[in-house]
């Protein structure tokens, strides 16, 4: 039966992907370009087989350590097994300017059934079957067009439509919007740091969003308030990597109780002071953040810690759109918070919202009981209704009275 982008989703449980090999330590990902179904997959050395399902999703053995991505004689590639694998891991030292991941990318769209790739690529089973016939073409070619020109043909013939190959510039940015709405969500968890000097502990808990840019906000808390990192970079997608200055200097004071608090300004004497302070992270598949922490002290004294934060998520189950935003919220004097919305396949919308207040106090709120129009953008619901404009990537909602605002982006 040929895949569709509205079959039946694949039992991961029981292993129904056409797979070849025993399910016992069976792991799934994601081929993204917007999620490609119809991919012919091997996973080493377990000798997992199969084909990409409507999700886009492929089976692996916990043991193993490469995946190769076929369509017929076309070889894409392989890459290191994860539970997320993009052209640009098909690539060594592949990133997303790379002309031969962009043209491998250009491909998958080309080869997506309906022509539209912003709602996900299938290739058909028509084409699956001409492909049998394909030989791998030089992904370097300044010429690519003209190189595939007989693939472009069978395309044609197959799926009865004229493929559209789009430009490098167009499936650069459709690459870099799908796999950074992938890397998008709320993430919550701790520092463990070292303690030096006075006993100086640089740790405490921190709740982040990572937008559909992404982009990395939220707050990191110590033994004292809230506080909110600054000097943030982008998601570099090649090394699925951020990093951040917490912007926190001051001083250190201690009490009788031997615990310590940090002041945000440097103009207590006598006491050492935090002169700067950095952060680096790193995903962990897309549901975990883990990294590294510094801050310097004017004493010359430097507290490291390590740094991790799993996937918060509001219950929803094959998410198909996802919002973040920082939000201010009523409850508890709260000055702060953050804000996960998550739209399933059949168009539920369900909430997730922290509140923050200046003595590190935290609550959390889940809102559901409310449904998505994909036709209107709009949503409507006893507790939070809005609109999400996914072609401008932002939504506005009102939640119990309160109005938030931020970015969203669709996972297909």
């Amino acid at each position: 039966m040929p895949l569709n982008k509205n079959s039946i989703r694949t039992l991961l449980g029981l292993c129904t992907v056409a797979v070849t090999s025993a399910c016992d330590s069976t792991q799934s990902g994601i081929f993204v370009d917007a999620p490609v179904a119809g991919l012919s997959y091997l996973s080493m050395p377990s000798q997992t087989s199969g084909i990409t399902d409507s999700d886009g999703r492929y089976l692996y053995e916990s043991g193993d350590s490469s995946i190769t991505f076929t369509l017929g004689g076309l070889q894409f590639g392989d890459a290191s097994a994860d539970s997320i694998i993009s052209p640009i891991d098909l690539i060594v030292g592949g990133d997303i300017s790379d002309t031969r991941v962009l043209n491998i990318t250009r491909t998958m769209m080309m080869l997506d059934s309906d022509g539209n790739p912003d709602n996900g690529i299938v290739i058909s089973s028509a084409v699956q079957t001409a492909a049998a016939s394909w030989s791998t073409p030089d992904f370097s070619s300044t010429s690519y067009e003209t190189d595939i020109s007989s693939i472009l043909a069978d395309v044609e013939s197959a799926d009865g439509r004229i493929p559209v190959l789009p430009d490098s510039a167009t499936a650069q940015a459709h690459l870099s919007r799908s796999l950074r709405c992938q890397y998008s969500g709320m993430f919550k968890g701790s520092f463990d740091g070292t303690k030096e000097g006075w006993g100086r502990a640089y740790d405490g808990k921190v709740r982040y969003v990572v937008d559909g840019n992404g982009e990395i906000d939220g707050y990191f808390r110590g033994e004292g308030d809230w506080l909110i990192p600054n000097t943030i970079t982008a998601l570099t997608l090649d090394t699925k990597s951020i990093s951040a200055d917490f912007g926190y200097t001051g001083y250190l004071f201690g009490n009788a109780e031997g615990t310590y608090k940090y002041v945000r300004s440097c103009t207590t004497s006598g006491l050492p002071c935090i002169t700067g302070s950095a952060l680096d992270i790193s995903f962990s598949g897309t549901d975990r953040l883990t990294g590294t922490s510094s801050a310097t002290w004017s004493d010359g004294v430097t507290a490291t810690s390590s740094f991790g934060a799993n996937r918060g998520n509001t219950g929803v189950s094959n998410v198909i759109i996802r919002g973040v935003s920082t939000a201010d919220w009523y409850d508890m004097g709260a000055t702060s918070g953050l804000f996960l919305m998550e739209i399933d396949e059949r168009y539920n919308v369900r909430v997730l919202a922290l509140a923050f207040t200046p003595d590190g106090n935290e609550k959390e709120h889940s809102y559901d009981n409310a449904i998505y129009d994909p036709q209107t953008g709009t949503i409507s619901g006893d507790t939070v209704s809005g609109s999400i404009d996914l072609s401008a990537g932002t939504f506005s909602v009102t939640v119990e009275s309160i109005p938030v605002s931020g970015t969203a982006c669709s996972l297909n």
